[in-house]
């Protein structure tokens, strides 16, 4: 057994000399064959294959004109943002898991083609007319369900990010931008057009983490025979639980504390928070000093006046002796100070 043993440790030993980069100096191949594909005005796809290596690829590198411009695991990159008309070459090399560079491939010439002389962008589109009194009428561009050639389809409300994405019934429920996306749909990359179900609000934030081209862009858009309504996109959260009834030691010189309820919400700070009752979005009244009065014909008309005001070395100093009154800086520690001068301003402190 104990021969055995020893030699079993020396195969491992004997493999891992082998396999160890650390102990290759043999660069890889250069790819045998380049191809480019999906020429627009300002991009093209850029692939090759027959690059080999004894112990391992670990990426390609792109080349324009000589220059290094990208890395990629893949043997396909699309390059995008390039000038219309730009007439450039493109090789690729190869870099193996010790670092060791190959050759570049034969230069590629690609010539981009130009923009068509009555090209805008939608930005540069007319969308409102002067009418005979010099006002100006609005004239939106009609809306039109136009996708691209590849659809992935999300329904936050009944979608699941382990199906494919590329049906209405095989819905996403995030998109692949959202950071709370798992499975296929946080896999995803590429150019598609992102259709969002209507009548279904999305709760989350998309981070865009790539980009189409001018000819076929990333899109995300509705479908109007797939629900009703308006596809919304929201960047709030519901706080369906979580809420603690306060009491005179957790509101301390709040009137009635019991009619007070929170909760610590970790998100960026917010001011404006509402209660979803049905279809309607109702405010919830913050708890404030002096308590909330509601006048909904005049939100300030029961609001505290600053009594004094002093300007000293270009600054502008407005008291109330009248309510703002706590001595101790920390009952102040992150509120929100309302004040009113000719017009309304807010300061955080």
């Amino acid at each position: 057994m104990k021969k055995y043993f020893i030699l079993f440790i020396f195969m491992l030993a004997t493999f891992y000399l082998m396999a160890n980069p650390a102990n290759d100096e043999t660069p890889p191949t250069a790819p045998v064959a380049t191809e480019t594909g999906t020429l627009t005005a300002t991009g093209f796809t850029f692939s090759w294959s027959g690059a080999t290596d004894d112990v391992g690829i670990a990426y390609y590198i792109i080349y324009q004109d000589g220059v290094k411009i990208a890395t990629t695991p893949d043997t396909i990159y699309t390059l995008a943002y390039l000038s219309p008309g730009l007439s450039a070459q493109y090789s690729v090399a190869t870099v193996d898991l010790a670092g060791n560079l190959s050759n570049q491939t034969t230069p590629v010439t690609v010539d981009l083609p130009d923009l068509s002389a009555d090209f805008r962008y939608s930005w540069q589109q007319p969308h409102a007319t002067v009418i005979e009194t010099g006002d100006l009428e609005w004239k939106p561009e009609p809306f039109v369900f136009n996708p691209g050639e590849s659809i992935r389809y999300i329904d936050y409300e009944n979608g699941d990010d382990t199906n494919d994405g590329t049906s209405k019934a095989s819905s996403w429920k995030h998109h692949p931008w959202d950071a709370n996306a798992t499975g296929n749909a946080a896999a995803e990359t590429g150019i598609h057009t992102y259709v969002f179900k209507r009548g279904v609000v999305y709760r989350g934030v998309l981070q865009a983490k790539e980009s189409g081209t001018t000819d076929n862009p990333i899109k995300l858009t509705s479908d109007p025979t797939w629900g009703t309504g308006e596809a919304m996109v929201y960047g709030s959260m519901q706080l369906n639980s979580g809420w603690i009834q306060a009491d005179a030691s957790t509101a301390p010189n709040i009137p009635e504390p019991e009619k007070v309820w929170y909760q610590d919400i970790v998100i960026p700070e917010t001011k404006n928070i509402v209660e979803l009752a049905g279809d309607e979005l109702k405010p919830v009244r913050l708890a404030r000093t002096p308590n909330f009065q509601h006048t909904p014909d005049d939100p300030l008309r029961t609001w505290p006046t600053m009594n004094r005001k002093k300007e000293e070395n270009n600054n502008l100093w407005l008291t109330d002796d009248n309510f703002l009154t706590q001595d101790n800086p920390d009952y102040y520690k992150g509120g929100t100070i309302w004040s009113k001068e000719d017009a309304i301003v807010m300061c955080t402190f």
